[in-house]
């Protein structure tokens, strides 16, 4: 009796263990830096944005951002944030130079995962 108790207890962290990772749909290597809280967007202007995210350990993550009405395939940019225990593994982007009242794609990428989103920047003047 004692041992099926244990197997219910364990069961349920075994199969949270075992199963893939929702954010990035694959299977992570339990040694790879994780995106776990964000990203979070902030101090939007009419040109630039702020991004932020915390990763599962001190590493790194990368921003890739382009204008969804884009004729071509290119990213406006790629830029590259460190995360350290110091800051509590997180980190932010700054992205300026950006078109106003336009809409942008972005992914935030980490080694294990990643997640994307889209945001507008203000119009002129506000």
């Amino acid at each position: 009796m004692k041992s099926y108790l244990l197997l219910l207890c364990f069961l349920p962290l075994w199969f949270m263990l075992s199963c893939e990772n929702q954010q990035g749909g694959s299977l992570a290597r339990s040694d790879s830096t994780l995106i776990t809280h964000g990203p979070m967007l902030g101090h939007v202007t009419h040109n630039s944005i702020r991004i932020w995210a915390r990763t599962s350990k001190p590493g790194a993550f990368q921003v890739q951002y382009w204008e969804t009405q884009s004729t071509d395939d290119t990213k406006n940019g790629i830029h590259l944030a460190e995360t350290s225990l110091k800051n509590d593994n997180a980190s932010w982007i700054a992205l300026s130079g950006l078109r106003p009242d336009t809409k942008y794609a972005y992914k935030v990428i980490a080694e294990g995962n990643e997640r994307e989103g889209t945001f507008r920047t203000l119009p002129d003047g506000a």
